[in-house]
């Protein structure tokens, strides 16, 4: 390896790659953890029961209003649940966007945004728990599923040099 690595955590195989440190940094990561995040607040919301209610005068008394399944003129009721709704609904295309946008900046593979978008589909169709289990990895394990695939194995390989056996599916055979 070289020792630029070591010393300044500088990695790429040229060192004019890295001149001006402001146009490497990418805005993708930093935007997906907010996408992921706000489809996870929105996933929460929608399993509160309750209304909120907002209303268009001053010195109204809520509270006698909470009865009232679609308010009056003067204040408007919705269900938590319904708000949380359009806000997991939106992070979907919200995150496919931003991997778009990723794609054409060349921060974002295609392969990868394809998988991406195919989790999220999948997470919120089908399974939000296996969406939320793959995001997770994919943004917050440092180096993502390339590392912590790398690091599976790795382990695997210890154990069974100790004498361990290795177990391929995680559920014990």
């Amino acid at each position: 390896m070289d020792s630029r690595c070591f010393e300044a955590m500088d990695c790429s195989p040229d060192p004019s790659a890295n001149a001006g440190a402001d146009k490497n940094v990418s805005t993708v990561g930093p935007a997906s953890e907010s996408a992921f995040w706000y489809g996870l607040g929105g996933v929460g919301l929608e399993r509160i029961p309750g209304q909120v209610s907002f209303t268009n005068s001053k010195g109204i008394f809520l509270n006698h209003y909470a009865n009232w399944p679609q308010g009056n003129g003067a204040v408007r009721t919705y269900t938590i649940g319904n708000i949380g709704k359009v806000i997991s609904r939106s992070a979907v295309p919200l995150a496919i966007g931003i991997d778009a946008i990723g794609v054409m900046t060349g921060d974002v593979s295609y392969g990868k945004a394809a998988t991406n978008a195919g989790f999220a589909a999948y997470g919120y169709y089908a399974n939000p728990f296996l969406g939320t289990a793959y995001f997770s990895i994919d943004l917050f394990y440092p180096g993502g599923w390339p590392q912590a695939l790398s690091d599976r194995q790795a382990i695997l390989l210890e154990n069974s040099a100790l004498g361990f056996p290795a177990r391929t599916s995680g559920w014990g055979e």
